[in-house]
């Protein structure tokens, strides 16, 4: 089955011709709006928590090892929370200044080629549910009938997986953006010596390691799952879940990372902007009626259950009679 861009066209039209004959579609175009200041504070405090999870277990030691690494990796996800958005040219207005701001603040310190990872994304974005072309597509009937542990484990140990997590993407790199890396890695390791001396480096290059490996590599293997595995391929609406919008988010879903389903039928929508995004298109009939888990872990509505289980199936069609009520 070929799910090409045109089940994102039938849906995403749907949905607007709704929009428009209800009076929510001035709405959702303001909420397109790029704010650089949000952006600019997201980067800023994702920054500010890395580095006072450093200064505290510098200070207190092995008292503040395990919050630390937690808090580190929960930022690690959040900085490519915006590589995601800067890869669809959403930190601000200007596609130059958003490709400058990715590629010295947010993908040096993950090991991420912006290039690469846009040709990957857009190419998920454009072929959601096809097995040979979607490159997130995850789904194995096989699998999932094991249970949500053997599909997570799967995916967590993955050989190419924990090379990804070691490494990230130095070896698609190109060029310009190892040099990038470098500069920053060199700057970022100068500052924190000077600050701390060898045994701050040290402490830093453990926690930031650590980290990786042990907290952010299993959030985002529990993600890549979680955003359409054990749904119905088809249409986006049938094929895409939202995440709860609760505390645990936070840690899972930084940045309102979570609303998966407003993001693929409105890629245009800011991270700032999902939460909101999400209230609005409760009004639209398909939306409503979509997957939207409650909690991650536990009860019928929590995401691994919705992973081991098929909502029910969505035909184009039925989009078209709900979006002209």
């Amino acid at each position: 089955m070929d799910n090409s861009a045109s089940d994102d066209v039938t849906s995403s039209g749907a949905l607007w011709r709704h929009a428009r004959s209800h009076g929510y579609a001035a709405r959702l175009k303001d909420l397109q709006q790029r704010r650089a200041l949000a952006t600019a504070w997201a980067i800023a405090l994702d920054y500010l928590l890395i580095g006072a999870a450093m200064l505290v277990t510098f200070n207190l030691g092995w008292l503040a090892l395990l919050p630390a690494l937690l808090l580190i990796g929960n930022r690690q996800r959040a900085l490519v929370v915006l590589i995601h958005d800067a890869s669809h040219r959403l930190l601000c207005n200007s596609g130059k200044a958003n490709d400058r701001i990715a590629k010295w603040l947010l993908c040096p310190p993950m090991l991420i080629s912006l290039s690469r990872y846009r040709t990957l994304h857009l190419q998920h974005h454009q072929h959601l549910g096809d097995p040979q072309k979607d490159t997130d597509y995850l789904h194995d009937e096989a699998l999932i009938a094991q249970g949500w542990w053997a599909t997570y484990r799967t995916q967590l140990l993955g050989r190419s997986n924990l090379f990804t997590a070691c490494f990230g993407m130095l070896a698609r790199m190109t060029p310009g953006e190892r040099l990038t890396t470098a500069t920053w890695w060199a700057l970022a390791l100068a500052g924190v010596t000077t600050a701390w001396g060898v045994q701050g480096l040290g402490l830093f290059m453990a926690l930031w390691v650590t980290a990786r490996i042990g907290v952010y590599h299993p959030i985002i293997s529990f993600v890549i799952i979680s955003d359409h595995v054990g749904l119905v391929p088809g249409t986006v609406v049938s094929f895409t879940r939202n995440h709860p919008g609760n505390l645990a988010s936070r840690f899972i879903h930084p940045h309102n990372n979570g609303w998966h389903l407003a993001h693929h039928l409105m890629p245009g929508l800011p991270f700032h902007a999902l939460r909101s995004a999400h209230g609005v298109l409760m009004q639209w009939p398909p939306y409503r009626d979509a997957e939207h888990c409650e909690k991650y872990f536990s009860g019928p509505q929590s995401v691994v259950a919705s992973w081991c289980r098929k909502s029910r199936r969505w035909t184009l069609p039925a989009l078209d009679l709900l979006s002209r009520r």
